[in-house]
């Protein structure tokens, strides 16, 4: 994929936030789609497109897959590299996402636990 493709693949703010939040964890759709506060296609959705350019990838484990970030994308075009570890988390959007994946992280609770329960992060106290 060319470099103007990467660039309309980026210029979505949920693509970008998805980025944000996956930047140094592996996470399946659910935990996306929560933290996000979006739909479950509209996370798949945008998820495909980060994959069919090459920035994510993903690996299933048993019934549930893991997105995480392409490291080979990050070595071809050191500016995703920047852009996603550097500039995305200035925004206040990126910044409650990350805030919301912390407390997500401590909670304990994986994939599974978020569809058995459906997690509302106002059971934590978040909004």
């Amino acid at each position: 994929m060319n470099i103007s493709n990467i660039m309309k693949v980026l210029a979505d703010d949920n693509r970008l936030r998805i980025l944000s939040i996956i930047k140094n964890n592996y996470l399946c759709v659910g935990e996306i789609q929560t933290i996000l506060n979006i739909t479950q296609s509209n996370a798949s959705k945008h998820l495909e497109k980060l994959k069919a350019s090459g920035i994510i990838e993903s690996n299933k484990e048993a019934q549930w897959i893991y997105y995480k970030l392409a490291d080979d994308k990050l070595k071809d075009y050191p500016f995703l590299f920047e852009l996603i570890y550097n500039n995305l988390s200035d925004e206040d959007v990126i910044k409650e996402d990350l805030i919301k994946l912390g407390k997500y992280k401590a909670s304990g609770l994986c994939c599974q636990d978020l569809r058995a329960a459906e997690f509302k992060f106002s059971d934590l106290g978040i909004e």
